[in-house]
């Protein structure tokens, strides 16, 4: 914990609200790298690790403040722009929409649901309510 306590310590930006240089800014490049270049894969591993992060750190109190700022970064408006293309992604790729699910499951559940006021506020890019339909009525048949 101490080694993942110096990690996100190192990754905090000196501007909270700096868009330019957001808190686990590799990842979030990354993750626009791999949009970018229609790289599905990469782009599904990096909403699966943000999203294993969040559950990580969620049980942990000593992380709530990382958290926190994990999640207002995920719900800033460039990565939700991310978040929103892994969802509308077509439904036979589910290995791109469900780490987003979960990603903003996480987000929203994140100390008893202390930003999920902030992602409703954000609902044209969360909540499509269409996309959301479609999302939750696949089932996988393997």
């Amino acid at each position: 914990m101490s080694i993942l306590r110096e990690y996100l310590d190192g990754q905090k930006p000196a501007d909270v609200k700096d868009t330019e240089r957001p808190f686990l800014g590799q990842l979030w490049q990354a993750w626009s790298f791999a949009s970018q270049n229609n790289n599905d894969h990469l782009a599904s591993s990096v909403s699966a690790i943000l999203a294993l992060l969040l559950r990580t750190i969620s049980s942990l109190l000593d992380f709530r403040e990382h958290g926190l700022l994990l999640c207002r970064t995920v719900l800033q408006h460039q990565h939700l722009r991310l978040v929103k293309r892994g969802l509308d992604a077509p439904k036979h790729k589910e290995f791109v929409i469900s780490p987003c699910l979960r990603l903003l499951t996480e987000v929203i559940s994140f100390d008893g649901g202390a930003l999920a006021r902030d992602a409703y506020k954000r609902r044209e890019q969360t909540f499509d309510v269409a996309t959301l339909r479609r999302n939750l009525a696949l089932v996988k048949t393997e």
